[in-house]
């Protein structure tokens, strides 16, 4: 009898294309924009704006030491970058601040620099010191956010700002997380030898 000659079978489709981490996060970011993007406006669509554009930059330029935290760097990255651009247009008179208190331009800036320096941090030397440091400064700012929420008014950015910010703490602990499986180090497990060890 001759065997039948078998026709390699086409590979499978790559379904790790759609359903990764990084896809899951955006699937859910656009379903959450249309489910509340009404009352928030311009301050959901400007930061997600901004999330998306770092999301896209991380995904090509960040060190892969770094890319377990890809979705934390680009929910703050986009968060600080919206940040930016809010106290140009409010310091330059081109808009009127949303909130009706003084904030000076130094506390403005130096809490801009905290909070780049955070992210540069995670970017360049990912670790649990620079998560640490980027968990704490992002709850003191769910605080203070929530603080200003509930003592002036319902803002719609004030609640952006809330929801970027617990987000990130997130995003944080699941990017650790994911950042210790990855480059973990292998315990070296000693066999003990045939004929058992002796004593000197």
């Amino acid at each position: 009898m001759t065997e039948e000659h078998k026709t390699p079978k086409p590979p499978k489709p790559n379904v790790s294309l759609w359903w990764s981490s990084e896809k899951i996060l955006g699937y859910i970011v656009v379903i959450g924009a249309f489910a509340i993007g009404r009352f928030l406006g311009w301050s959901l669509l400007i930061p997600l704006f901004f999330v998306g554009l770092t999301a896209w930059l991380g995904s090509k330029y960040l060190k892969p030491k770094a890319r377990p935290f890809l979705i934390a760097l680009s929910l703050m990255g986009g968060h600080l970058s919206s940040e930016i651009l809010g106290v140009l247009v409010v310091y330059s008179g081109l808009a009127p601040s949303p909130v009706s208190f003084d904030v000076s331009l130094s506390g403005v800036f130096l809490d801009i620099c905290l909070f780049a320096g955070g992210v540069l941090w995670l970017a360049t030397r990912p670790g649990l010191p620079a998560v640490i440091y980027l968990t704490i400064y992002k709850g003191w700012s769910v605080v203070v956010h929530g603080w200003y929420l509930f003592t002036y008014a319902l803002l719609a950015s004030l609640i952006m700002q809330l929801l970027l910010d617990i987000s990130a703490i997130a995003a944080l602990i699941y990017g650790y997380r994911k950042f210790k499986k990855s480059f973990a180090v292998p315990q070296r497990t000693i066999l003990p030898s045939p004929g058992g060890t002796q004593g000197v």
